[in-house]
């Protein structure tokens, strides 16, 4: 799919039927928010994605959990993850707004933007100032850290590590 120049997904293929689903990103973000509920079993978990993510009662059946995934992931293959995450949509939620609205003019608060749209921007939002310094630190490397500022160094990013 070309992002500019077809209509965004409002459902996703599963064995060959087209399922409408609520990709409005406050409902992707609750979602992802419930998957790391310690409390929920893997049963539980699969069986809320069904019950949030699609529009329709679908069978409880592990392809429709795939396509969730497939989704957020806009269909590419699973990015690569080595090293600890750079991005908490929880921790940074402060900062993601204030960036959206200074870079784009956007309150998230009051819009239903697109799970496509939003994450994209997210990724782009660049040069924001307080969010683009704490992924900076996140995703710094301690072996890059002049010796002498180490220990302060690991105490900043211990205390923005995503959890």
């Amino acid at each position: 799919m070309s992002f500019l120049t077809q209509e965004l997904p409002v459902s996703v293929e599963v064995a060959g039927i087209f399922y409408k689903i609520k990709p409005e990103f406050k409902n992707i973000l609750r979602i992802l928010e419930m998957l790391k509920d310690p409390l929920l079993n893997e049963q539980d978990k699969g069986e809320l994605i069904l019950l949030m993510f699609y529009a329709q009662e679908v069978p409880q059946d592990k392809c429709f959990i795939d396509a969730f995934f497939e989704f957020i992931n806009q269909d590419k293959e699973k990015a690569d993850t080595k090293g600890a995450p750079v991005l908490s949509y929880e921790q940074d939620a402060k900062e993601i707004f204030t960036a959206f609205y200074r870079v784009y003019g956007i309150d998230i608060l009051n819009t239903g933007l697109h799970w496509y749209k939003f994450s994209n921007m997210v990724q782009d939002l660049g040069e924001s100032p307080n969010l683009s310094v704490k992924i900076e630190i996140r995703g710094t490397n301690i072996a890059d850290v002049p010796k002498e500022k180490k220990a302060k160094f690991l105490q900043v990013q211990n205390k923005l590590k995503v959890r």
